[in-house]
């Protein structure tokens, strides 16, 4: 692409500059994404192991949750991370609703794992 007037020159010079801070930007993720690897592996955890769990997710896991033998059991650590169903019953109708209770960055790691 060959702009003749300033207006398009100026954008083809913006459009330029910003694919190089982009090219710069993705290069850093790639370099830091190694680094959270290196240290997930370093600590000893499988949860790289498990299906859509990559570097970013297990380092921001191990980061929130730190020793899960904290926890006394699963119900604890779904109740913990808001995961765990909340019992909104009337009467004979036996239902259950979403918690928006515990720790809303787990939360939201939990239910994207897996997503592209």
């Amino acid at each position: 692409m060959r702009p003749r007037d300033l207006a398009g020159k100026t954008r083809r010079r913006l459009a330029v500059e910003q694919l190089g801070e982009l090219v710069v930007v993705d290069r850093r993720i790639k370099e830091l994404t190694k680094e959270l690897k290196a240290m997930v592996v370093a600590s000893g955890s499988k949860l790289m192991n498990l299906p859509g769990v990559g570097p970013v997710v297990a380092a921001r896991t191990l980061a929130d949750v730190g020793d899960v033998a904290r926890f006394a059991d699963r119900n604890r650590f779904a109740s913990w991370t808001g995961t765990a169903p909340i019992k909104a019953s009337s009467a004979e109708i036996v239902r259950h609703r979403l918690s928006r209770a515990g720790n809303r960055r787990m939360n939201h790691v939990i239910h994207n794992v897996g997503d592209p």
